[in-house]
């Protein structure tokens, strides 16, 4: 199985390590560009391809959502978040995945809410 090469260089990650804990304030500039470069297009495309979300229009609702939880969570939940505290996790191929998987699941909980309004709206109207 052959992994998909990352659309951000060691060197954009480090910017960006550098922004969200040195820089005072915190900038999220190279956030949004690496995150741009690297998940737009796929949650557009998971979004289309997802039975309940398809021909909603919520595709990007959903990628401004996967930005923003990607700026609340990226410093506490995976650049301090290796077990040693006072460390930085300098993992560019790990914060790719993470960063998959945070989205992914956007896009379930997303799914899940659309399909269980459209149950409540449904079984509203056939009674």
């Amino acid at each position: 199985m052959q992994t998909r090469k990352r659309r951000f260089t060691d060197q954009e990650f480090d910017i960006m390590v550098e922004q969200l804990t040195v820089q005072k304030p915190a900038s999220f500039d190279m956030l949004c560009e690496i995150a741009d470069r690297t998940l737009h297009g796929w949650v557009i495309t998971e979004c289309r391809n997802d039975i309940d979300l398809q021909g909603r229009d919520l595709e990007e609702d959903i990628y401004h959502d996967v930005l923003i939880r990607l700026i609340q969570k990226s410093v506490t939940d995976f650049l301090l978040n290796d077990g040693h505290p006072g460390t930085i996790n300098r993992d560019p191929d790990g914060f790719k995945s993470w960063m998959f998987t945070v989205a992914k699941n956007l896009i379930r909980d997303s799914a899940t809410r659309v399909r269980n309004g459209d149950f409540r709206c449904r079984g509203f109207l056939e009674d």
